[in-house]
């Protein structure tokens, strides 16, 4: 009886230990299924948005490229023509197209060029050991009677191969290696890659400098543009509301309304108000001629 007891004992163990068993197993894999679904729609979310931002730059590249202007082109855009209500309605490019353009200015070119330069300058003194080593050949036909060896202060290592016999017509060859450096120049090899490796990094952070002051230039003339523009809206109404006010005090002069002194000041304000707006308007074309010029971005 006693016994029977033990053997159901061990049973109703083992059965409760191998759904302890399972349960671990099934939360296991719920959770290892969790973290792959996890996994996937994180990537699947970069990819989604890697995707969005590729499409964003090629619409900036394209709009870019259609608005960009070559040398002949600046300057050709005849913004002082335009009647006041096209001038205010001018819509800049998004400083994104500015900065894409901007690349193409020639301050932002010769840092670049100066850049490729050292970087080939780096090349040739990682070269340098080659200039240390030299190689030479020699080929002789005719009547040999012996053979000299050439010697010097420099290491050198030369294999020569001579049939001579008297009287007889033979082949001589040899090759040659040698090795030829100072002391200095094998000591000063690595500061010299080094130093040329130094002034590719200044010309890089040149570059960037340049780059930081000329996206500065844009920004600033840019938000000029915008408040300028602005500014020339009110101004334009300005200058149309003592239009209207100077045309109807000239009909109430003519009634015997509006007395001289009254109508010479209405007019003294219409004056000022149209100077106001084209001080403005001449500062608003300059920076738009000027954002044209730095960036080689058609505005209009």
């Amino acid at each position: 009886m006693e016994s029977s007891y033990k053997n159901n004992s061990r049973y109703c163990l083992r059965i409760i230990l191998s759904y302890f068993v399972i349960i671990c197993l099934f939360e296991f894999v719920t959770v290892c299924n969790a973290q792959n679904s996890q996994n996937v729609n994180k990537n699947n979310g970069q990819t989604i948005q890697k995707n969005k931002d590729q499409i964003k730059k090629d619409k900036i590249r394209n709009l870019a490229n259609e608005l960009y202007l070559d040398n002949s082109e600046i300057g050709t855009s005849h913004y002082e023509d335009l009647p006041n209500n096209e001038i205010t309605s001018i819509q800049l490019p998004p400083l994104s197209v500015l900065f894409q353009n901007m690349n193409k200015n020639p301050e932002y070119k010769q840092a670049l060029i100066r850049y490729h330069q050292d970087l080939v300058k780096v090349g040739q003194q990682r070269r340098d050991p080659l200039d240390w080593i030299s190689t030479r050949a020699k080929y002789d036909y005719g009547i040999l009677s012996a053979i000299g060896t050439n010697s010097g202060t420099s290491s050198s290592s030369t294999s020569s191969v001579a049939l001579i016999s008297n009287n007889e017509t033979r082949a001589y060859w040899s090759v040659g290696v040698e090795f030829s450096a100072t002391f200095s120049d094998i000591f000063d090899y690595f500061s010299h890659v080094k130093d040329a490796k130094l002034q590719a990094s200044y010309s890089k952070a040149q570059i960037e400098q340049a780059e930081l002051d000329i996206k500065n230039k844009i920004i600033q003339i840019y938000l000029t543009i915008k408040g300028q523009a602005e500014e020339l809206k009110v101004d334009n109404e300005m200058v149309n509301v003592y239009a209207s006010t100077y045309k109807l005090a000239q009909g109430q002069f003519a009634n015997g309304e509006q007395d001289a002194t009254n109508l010479a000041e209405i007019k003294k304000q219409h004056a000022l108000a149209v100077s106001t707006m084209e001080r403005v308007k001449t500062k608003f074309i300059s920076n738009l001629m000027l954002l044209e010029l730095i960036t080689h971005t058609k505005i209009r």
